[in-house]
């Protein structure tokens, strides 16, 4: 809530996972959408998404996940399709366009694609996952390195992408 309306949580009011309890009505896709910016989200809006009681306004392309686990291990595959997608219309139509892509990985117990097999870095000592776990983690940003790749593959001539991460 914070990286879409600019906002501390003690001025938007949300201090925990409950995103329903957010005021969407000013937010960076609302203000772009509004200059004439096309505006897409891709992937998690916040956590209990299914709790929102509607769609929030400012959003063209809105293709959130209901669950950390939709589309089990093909997830980032298929939100980096989705992503292309989007860029590459924006593209075709010459327009402005903002998209926050914002995959789950590597939280939850999925895994990456098929494709993401070891071997892995060596799990560093002193970590508390067990060994499945630490191969779950590495496979999942796999594919979360897989999307990144595709998403700058397809952004605009002259496009940014910026990469921060809850973790």
């Amino acid at each position: 809530v914070s990286f879409l309306t600019g906002l501390s949580p003690e001025h938007h009011g949300v201090v925990d996972n409950a995103i329903a309890e957010a005021d969407l009505s000013d937010t960076i896709a609302t203000r772009l959408q509004a200059v004439g910016w096309r505006t897409g989200i891709v992937g998690k809006l916040g956590n209990k998404m299914v709790d929102l009681p509607a769609r929030p306004p400012g959003w063209d392309t809105y293709q959130v996940l209901q669950k950390h686990s939709d589309f089990g291990r093909d997830q980032s595959k298929v939100l980096a399709n989705r992503a292309a997608d989007f860029l590459r219309a924006c593209v075709w139509d010459d327009v402005p366009c903002f998209l926050l892509v914002t995959p789950p990985s590597p939280h939850g117990p999925l895994p990456g694609p098929v494709e993401c097999v070891g071997p892995w870095p060596t799990q560093p000592a002193g970590t508390s996952m067990s060994s499945d776990e630490w191969e779950r983690r590495m496979s999942s940003l796999c594919g979360l390195n897989r999307l990144l790749d595709k998403v700058y593959r397809f952004l605009p001539p002259g496009g940014t992408m910026v990469f921060t991460n809850d973790n």
